[in-house]
């Protein structure tokens, strides 16, 4: 699938975005019930994801929309907090996210990705 039109996905690694991440997975995960332990999470917990491994943003016109944290774990790549804007959601801004970490995890060497869901929430 093609990345949708104005959408780019780049690795990120300026970490003054943390504060802008961390609000995007806040907005992302902020309407789930129950709530996500996402919500309790902090600048610092986004800033120890940088040194982790790859941060993946997604950014329309300049705004951020999208973000998924990577790493490596065993042979593979894991993915964690996954989040896209709600007013971009299906949309293909997760779509796009996952391609970029495939394609991430084949640069690295990693031979498949883990990305982990909550099974209570049927839109997984």
């Amino acid at each position: 699938m093609s990345v949708p039109a104005g959408l780019t996905v780049t690795r990120c690694a300026d970490e003054s975005r943390c504060g802008d991440i961390l609000k995007l997975v806040h907005e992302a995960f902020g309407g789930l019930t129950p709530p996500s332990g996402a919500l309790k999470e902090t600048i610092d917990d986004v800033a120890a994801r940088f040194k982790a491994g790859p941060v993946l943003i997604a950014e329309a016109e300049g705004e951020l929309v999208g973000s998924v944290f990577c790493g490596l774990k065993g042979n593979g790549l894991y993915l964690t907090r996954m989040a896209v804007k709600p007013a971009r959601q299906r949309q293909g801004v997760g779509r796009a996210l996952m391609t970029a970490a495939d394609a991430e995890a084949r640069r690295m060497g990693a031979p498949r990705l883990t990305l982990r869901v909550r099974l209570n929430l049927p839109a997984n």
